[in-house]
Order: C-alpha cells, then structure tokens, then sequence
C-alpha cells in the first residue's frame, strides 16, 4: 500500500509538473492533496 508522503495514510501516486515543467510522481492522500506546500510543512515539518 502507498502511503502519503505528510500525513503517512493511505494514498495514491499524483503526477504533477514542478516549476521547471519536469513531470514528477508524488505519493499524497486525498486532503494532503488539496493543501498548499506552506500548510503541510506548517502541519507536518519536512
């Protein structure tokens, strides 16, 4: 099973293009998904 990569719950893999147009793979829940960079590392830290 995939875990998300914050909050460590069942997630799935999402594509993405960073800022540089380079397609990446990311493992998030859904709700970790849908916040902004700068709420997960206030939530969770890196």
């Amino acid at each position: 099973m995939v875990k998300c990569r914050w909050c460590r719950g069942p997630a799935r893999r999402n594509k993405f293009r960073d800022v540089n147009g380079i397609e990446k793979s990311e493992a998030n829940c859904e709700e970790c998904f849908n916040k902004s960079t700068e709420e997960l590392l206030e939530e969770y830290g890196e």
